[in-house]
């Protein structure tokens, strides 16, 4: 059974993408647009009692693609 329970996290993430041509895109990533401080995993073991895995802080991908 589950004895402990983590509160878990909300995030929010954006994306957008443009069609700039035939060939081009253009596109973006802004992951944890609020920088929450969350846990991507939680768990709990006898030796280490409560463990936590930190999540990733605001992240931002930019890409631009070209098909041939």
């Amino acid at each position: 059974t589950n004895a402990f329970e983590y509160a878990g996290h909300e995030i929010v993430n954006l994306y957008a993408r443009k069609q700039l041509n035939a060939q081009w895109t253009l596109s973006a990533r802004l992951l944890n647009v609020l920088d929450a401080r969350y846990a991507k995993r939680a768990d709990y073991t006898s030796f280490t009692q409560q463990r936590y895995f930190p999540g990733e802080p605001r992240t931002f991908f930019i890409s631009a693609r070209r098909e041939f």
